[in-house]
């Protein structure tokens, strides 16, 4: 069993980055503010939110409009790295998310936002919620 100290000021993304580092596991990436090329595929991605914050569910009060736009802006620098990376080799881009961007009808507004402001990129994803 292996422990690491936990800052509370960190994300949990680099607690676990930096705790695969000293540990020398190479072998795991990361999708946090950046893409990936993978076979035939760009990947791409972000933790998301809540789609509605009557559904949030959290163990502490959470600000939501506050993650919503964290989580916007992350899901837009990683389609910006991997719109580079597609320049490069003209792969197609795909989306990860933790949180769908539709949960229960409601569609998460800002994520499908930032994802049409690159709509000829995302085209398989947006119809897929249309």
């Amino acid at each position: 069993l292996l422990r690491t100290e936990v800052n509370p000021q960190k994300d949990y993304c680099t607690k676990h980055k930096e705790h695969l580092d000293r540990c020398g596991i190479e072998t795991l990436c990361f999708l946090f503010n950046n893409a990936y090329e993978v076979g035939d595929f760009i990947v791409a991605g972000t933790r998301g939110w809540f789609s509605d914050e009557k559904n949030q569910k959290t163990a502490n009060p959470a600000d939501f409009e506050k993650l919503v736009a964290r989580e916007a802006q992350r899901l837009k620098t990683s389609l910006d790295a991997a719109a580079a990376l597609r320049d490069e080799c003209g792969k197609e881009i795909v989306v990860f998310m933790h949180f769908p961007p539709v949960w229960n009808g409601k569609r998460a507004e800002e994520t499908f936002s930032v994802m049409n402001y690159n709509e000829e990129n995302m085209k398989n994803v947006i119809e897929l919620y249309k």
